[in-house]
């Protein structure tokens, strides 16, 4: 073999070895762009999800707060009617003479009957239950127990216990109809602060 080709042979290797090298680089570099690329979608993807989580959270929050101050401020009007409807039927109990006309309890019944149901904030309960974390639920249903409870209280404002010997005992106390409210209060107040720390409160016309 001559020089000359012994020289060509060595030139065709070698550029033939470089296009192998430059392809496989070539190869490389398409294949990271590609993962960085999928990578980078992935990431808006989960970037885009994580917001629409968010987002659903502040409405399913701001919907039981608005429910729950609603219905808040509504039974507020009823708690003077319901205590004095319960102190009369107390004092009617003991033989004491009534403090008010029948005129004035009916009008206290009349008020008292007005309470709507807290059908809204259960409903929007069981949305933060769909929506929120664990902790955000716990403190939802503490609004629920809270808001049901009050109901069932002046729903039953003036029943009683009723014994053989004609006497009877209200199964209801006057300090209660106070005590319920504002744990009620109480209780939404708790689920705004827990509700900020865990996703976030959208706000409301309402107020908190």
């Amino acid at each position: 073999m001559n020089a000359e080709l012994m020289v060509a042979l060595v030139g065709v290797g070698g550029a033939f070895g470089g296009a192998i090298i430059g392809g496989v680089a070539a190869m490389a570099s398409a294949s990271i762009t590609g993962k960085r690329t999928m990578e980078a979608a992935t990431k808006a993807h989960q970037g885009s999800l994580d917001v629409a989580r968010r987002t659903a959270q502040q409405q399913a929050y701001t919907m039981l707060l608005n429910a729950a101050n609603r219905y808040e401020q509504a039974t507020e009007d009823q708690i003077e009617s319901a205590t004095a409807l319960i102190e009369a039927l107390c004092d009617r109990s003991q033989g004491i003479p009534p403090e008010f006309s029948e005129a004035q309890l009916q009008a206290h019944r009349n008020a008292v009957s007005e309470v709507r149901s807290p059908g809204t904030v259960l409903a929007a309960v069981r949305l933060v239950g769909l929506e929120g974390p664990s902790v955000v639920h716990d403190a939802a249903k503490s609004v629920r127990d809270s808001a049901s409870n009050l109901a069932k209280l002046l729903e039953s404002v003036e029943e009683v216990n009723q014994f053989d010997d004609g006497e009877f005992d209200p199964i209801h106390r006057p300090a209660w109809v106070r005590h319920r409210h504002d744990k009620l209060r109480s209780t939404i107040e708790d689920f705004g602060v827990i509700a900020r720390l865990h996703g976030g409160y959208a706000g409301s016309g309402d107020g908190v």
